[in-house]
């Protein structure tokens, strides 16, 4: 007698969601409440779906909280948009995760996305690589000349980040200080000083 072996797989359906995108700001306090899924279908009038995250490399699970009866998602840890920046968890210019969320109900399966936009806090203070400067200059070097200068560090970004540069006048140098003014590309940060007198020694 000839046997036959046959195998079934059993397929759920699954339901997919278009990716909702909400905006939180960096270092919210631990548990904040930043979102609720309400997937169509998890839930009906005689039975209440889990949700849970799916466990996928793209997820940020270690910072974020789902209860699985209501889909209130909470955070877990402190979020420092700059450190995911510097760890490449994000981009630098708008740092943005994904959560992938998943809800079974009744056999069947619910994927959600949930797109979420860091904000930044302008928690950092601009910083020289040193306190002062000393620079040495020909007195018979023509106008126009310029003396580039480091540029400051902020671990800021956006609109939070370093906008531009300004001279302090002091008394005893004005004289020295009005001989120059200061030039700033922030397009391709470059920081420089410019000289729009001629020096008299």
């Amino acid at each position: 007698m000839l046997q036959i072996l046959f195998l079934f797989n059993i397929i759920y359906l699954t339901c997919a969601k278009p990716k909702d995108s909400i905006h939180i700001m960096e270092d919210l306090p631990i548990g904040s409440s930043i979102y609720t899924f309400a997937t169509d279908g998890c839930k009906t009038v005689t039975n209440a779906g889990t949700y849970r995250f799916v466990d996928s490399q793209k997820n940020s699970n270690d910072f974020f909280l789902i209860d699985p009866y209501t889909g209130r998602v909470t955070t877990k840890k402190l979020i420092d948009r700059d450190d995911f920046c510097l760890r490449r968890m994000c981009s630098c210019s708008q740092c943005a995760i994904t959560l992938e969320v998943l809800c079974v109900n009744a056999g069947q399966i619910y994927f959600n996305d949930l797109s979420i936009i860091i904000d930044d806090r302008n928690d950092h203070a601009p910083q020289f690589p040193k306190s002062s400067l000393t620079i040495d200059v020909l007195e018979n070097v023509p106008l126009g000349y310029l003396i580039p200068i480091d540029i400051a560090n902020d671990l800021d970004y956006g609109n939070n980040s370093i906008q531009g540069y300004r001279l302090l006048e002091d008394n005893s140098t004005n004289k020295i200080l009005k001989a120059f003014q200061i030039e700033y590309s922030k397009k391709n940060d470059l920081l420089a000083l410019r000289l729009i007198k001629i020096l008299d020694r």
